[in-house]
């Protein structure tokens, strides 16, 4: 079985950013499902067009994040310590939309889809606040590759909240929110 080694990314982490509405008390339970997993040079965590059933938080090293298209894969960022991936398949049942790859030696912790669940089942509505993490992120990739207005990307922020919102709440059975 694996080991929690060390703790579960910090406030002051990058990552942070995804638990910002959670209690002490949720974040606590969250943490005690986390599970150390070490990669070496060149291994792959996830492969685009897989099942996500883990939240993947970098905790030393670096990690390729590659999308494949017409044969071809192309590194379209590098994520380091205290950054997260795998929230979307995670959250929403999508399969990943990227190949991330050990830069050198990696050490990440892994949360897994039940033990979110638990916490999502308890508090429902923090589907919105996820929903609204990943339209930004989301949207922050657009913005890069279609070089949007602050306007226009407030907007999409907004859609693509509304629309994932009611894709967790499926995913994790969740009734909506009063």
């Amino acid at each position: 079985m694996a080991s929690t080694r060390g703790c579960a990314p910090s406030s002051s982490s990058r990552g942070a950013e995804l638990f910002r509405d959670l209690s002490p008390e949720e974040i606590d339970r969250l943490a005690l499902g986390l599970r150390y997993t070490p990669y070496s040079r060149a291994e792959t965590l996830t492969r685009q067009g897989s099942e996500g059933h883990d939240l993947y938080f970098v905790h030393r090293g670096e990690v390729s994040v590659r999308v494949g298209a017409d044969g071809a894969e192309r590194e379209i960022a590098v994520l380091g310590p205290g950054t997260f991936f795998g929230e979307r398949s995670l959250m929403t049942g999508e399969v990943r939309s990227a190949t991330t790859v050990a830069r050198g030696d990696v050490e990440c912790y892994r949360l897994a889809r039940a033990d979110l669940e638990k916490v999502l089942q308890q508090r429902p509505e923090l589907a919105e606040a996820l929903a609204e993490i990943l339209a930004r992120r989301e949207t922050e990739l657009s913005a890069h590759r279609d070089t949007l207005s602050r306007e226009a990307r407030e907007s999409r922020i907004a859609s693509e909240k509304s629309r994932l919102v009611g894709k967790i709440r499926n995913f994790f059975g969740l009734k909506a929110a009063n």
